[in-house]
């Protein structure tokens, strides 16, 4: 990252990005479609000094204070508008050497957080984000038009970190590469939950073709993996046919124990029941999912396919 900053000293650098459409913030983590993106979050973040500087100019007092007070405590967003401001420029997204990281959020936000605590477990928090961008944009400070790239351009470190080169196109597997941290290590409470599905003969192409999209990189991971192999939809025969959306909507949210169904907009989906088949729902699932559907990744399946 300090390489990528070097060459690129106006701009905020980091791997973790969001986008927002329009005035609303979106919460999807944006590897299944890496851009565009307008803020890096400070998970991993890299910039000037002198960004912190203009970011405590007294002309932004007010925003300050505003952020002091606020639920989501949004001084990364008002950071990036600050910049971007200045600027005119983007921050810019960096793909990590392999192995490089470890993201409680990206690992752990799949299973069952009602245990954990912080900014991130908020069921409210892009409501809360979006209220928080909406309130910068909408003063005399920035434009509601500042920070928005297309088709943008990432830095993509070289395995060894030495080098790095620039790509609009990032597979999937490379961003999940960045990932070293397993549910075991850093949320063991909740990856406890969780035990492996029945054990079945792998059905190796439909195995393959979901570790494309969602690498094995932990226990957790292959006992997702296993239960979309293994098991079928609650109610239907074992020889019967798949549920053909499950498993394109699930590459799309890797690790999900509640997969919403990606070919319409509401809140459909399924979730893993009892260990031995994935439960349709069609309005929600307020007992296990519902709190969850903020996560969902903001687009249509048919789209992305597309794009």
């Amino acid at each position: 990252m300090l390489n990528v900053w070097r060459d690129h000293p106006d701009r905020l650098i980091g791997p973790y990005a969001r986008q927002r459409v329009d005035l609303d913030y979106i919460l999807d983590d944006l590897v299944s479609r890496p851009a565009p993106y307008h803020f890096v979050l400070p998970r991993a973040l890299v910039g000037a000094s002198s960004a912190m500087a203009e970011y405590g100019a007294p002309e932004l007092s007010d925003l300050r204070d505003y952020v002091d007070t606020q639920a989501a405590h949004c001084d990364d967003l008002l950071l990036n508008l600050v910049v971007a401001d200045r600027t005119q420029l983007p921050p810019l997204r960096v793909a990590l050497p392999p192995s490089s990281v470890n993201d409680y959020a990206t690992v752990c936000s799949p299973l069952d957080r009602t245990l954990s605590s912080g900014l991130a477990d908020q069921g409210s928090r892009a409501q809360l984000r979006t209220a928080c961008m909406q309130h910068f944009l909408s003063g005399p400070h920035f434009s509601p038009d500042v920070s928005s790239p297309s088709n943008a351009k990432i830095a993509v470190c070289s395995d060894d970190g030495a080098s790095y080169s620039m790509s609009r196109h990032v597979s999937l597997r490379r961003w999940r590469e960045m990932e070293n941290g397993t549910a075991a290590a850093l949320c063991p409470e909740l990856a406890a939950q969780h035990l492996p599905p029945p054990q079945a003969v792998p059905a190796i192409s439909l195995r393959a073709e979901l570790e494309e999209y969602c690498p094995a990189v932990d226990r957790a991971r292959i006992e997702w993996i296993d239960a979309l192999v293994d098991l079928n939809v609650c109610g239907a025969a074992k020889d019967d046919a798949r549920d053909p959306g499950l498993v394109p909507s699930a590459q799309h949210q890797c690790g999900a124990w509640c997969v919403w169904d990606l070919r319409q907009p509401t809140r459909a989906g399924w979730r893993l029941h009892a260990g031995d088949c994935w439960e349709r729902f069609e309005e929600g699932h307020a007992e296990w999912c519902d709190e969850w559907f903020w996560q969902r990744p903001r687009f249509d399946l048919d789209d992305s396919e597309d794009s």
